[in-house]
């Protein structure tokens, strides 16, 4: 459902998006990256000017490490 994916993630419940979304890529062998260099734009992968990671940077960043050592 439309609901389902734009669930906006929190710590404690991450949403059915993430999960849905690397079945799809995966299931499909989509290329795909992540990108936004910045805390202030949303969806935001970063927590901060020093670039850490949040909650879902560190998804995509695990992610991408394990497709890379596949």
């Amino acid at each position: 459902p439309y609901q389902e994916v734009m669930y906006k993630p929190t710590r404690q419940y991450p949403g059915p998006y993430r999960t849905a979304i690397r079945r799809y890529l995966d299931k499909n062998r989509i290329s795909w990256t992540a990108w936004v260099f910045s805390p202030a734009v949303n969806p935001s992968l970063l927590e901060d000017k020093n670039y850490t990671p949040n909650d879902a940077g560190r998804f995509f960043r695990n992610w991408l490490k394990e497709t890379q050592a596949r």
